[in-house]
């Protein structure tokens, strides 16, 4: 019995002794490690190719799309202000749209002009890019930009391409570009619940039935809603009644909104072949005050295998 306690009792010594070695090596003093000569290391906290999904606003506003860090050597560097460069590098954004190729020159990237923003604060424009100051004491400085959202072209995909070329301190680049995308989300963007309507299919001109695909859509899993341009957007998600499963064979769904009456204006398939399309006369609305679409649709219109969704509400949940 005493064997088993001096047994039990080493052991727990033992793992002791093994776990404060470990929390020792885990918070080792990098300034006596180094000692204060190590390299200081730049880079993009968001990685090289950052995306920032920026919402809609009226006019200017201060957004953030990424940020410099710089990991120091020493408290003594870190006391220290620094300036990082940012060279523009177009050929960054010529080579993704080369390895990611997508039809039509709307669906490419191109670089976000100029004349739609200006250098936030601690970031300063130059004959060459841009430099991003890092105050004495600061780990950390964002990238920001006052971007003109009333000049801003939803129809256009964007993006800012910079080398990170140098500091004052004598860095090592990491990280030696980053490929900035820029994304606004308009009005409508978000994930929406459904909370009422049906969906109905036709077969040989009369009602399929029976049908597990008919029915309410009441409770079916939540539908995205993804920025195309200003006033359209992208619906994914759509199910059959809840038993049913997705919608298929119509992707992509858009869905135009006219922002002046809130009147959804035209729905319509990705697919040439199918002729989707608002309900004439029936209510087909976005109600801003509550974030809540009502919808009312068909396609196959003049094919005895319709399809038909009416009383659809969708009604906003949350960012997506």
């Amino acid at each position: 019995m005493k064997q088993n306690i001096f047994k039990y009792l080493f052991l727990g010594l033992a793992t002791s002794f093994v776990f404060t070695s470990c929390r020792k090596d885990d918070f080792v003093d990098k300034d006596n490690e180094l000692g204060g000569k190590g390299a200081t290391v730049v880079k993009v906290y968001e990685g090289n190719e950052p995306t920032a999904f920026l919402e809609a606003s009226a006019g200017t506003k201060l957004v953030s799309l990424f940020s410099v860090r710089r990991d120091a050597p020493s408290n003594a560097v870190m006391n220290q202000p620094t300036t990082v460069t940012l060279t523009y590098d177009a050929s960054l954004i010529t080579a993704y749209n080369a390895a990611h190729p997508v039809s039509g020159a709307p669906n490419t990237y191109i670089a976000l002009p100029e004349t739609i923003f200006t250098p936030g604060p601690g970031v300063t424009k130059t004959a060459t890019g841009y430099t991003v100051n890092i105050g004495a004491g600061e780990f950390a400085k964002d990238f920001a930009i006052n971007l003109n959202f009333a000049l801003y072209d939803f129809n256009k995909k964007y993006a800012l391409p910079f080398k990170i070329t140098s500091d004052a301190t004598g860095t090592v680049m990491t990280q030696p570009t980053v490929l900035s995308f820029v994304s606004v989300k308009n009005a409508y963007d978000g994930v929406y619940s459904s909370v009422a309507g049906t969906v109905t299919r036709y077969a040989g001109g009369v009602v399929e039935n029976p049908s597990t695909l008919n029915g309410s859509m009441a409770g079916n899993p939540d539908v995205r809603l993804v920025t195309v341009n200003a006033t359209t957007v992208q619906i994914s998600g759509l199910n059959w009644t809840n038993s049913g499963g997705g919608i298929g064979g119509v992707d992509p769904i858009t869905m135009t909104i006219d922002p002046a009456t809130n009147a959804v204006t035209q729905i319509r398939s990705g697919v040439a072949t199918t002729t989707m399309s608002v309900i004439p006369g029936a209510v087909n609305k976005y109600d801003p005050a509550t974030k809540t679409f009502t919808l009312n649709f068909d396609w196959n219109q003049l094919l005895p295998n319709k399809r038909e969704v009416k009383g659809l509400v969708l009604t906003y949940k949350g960012v997506r």
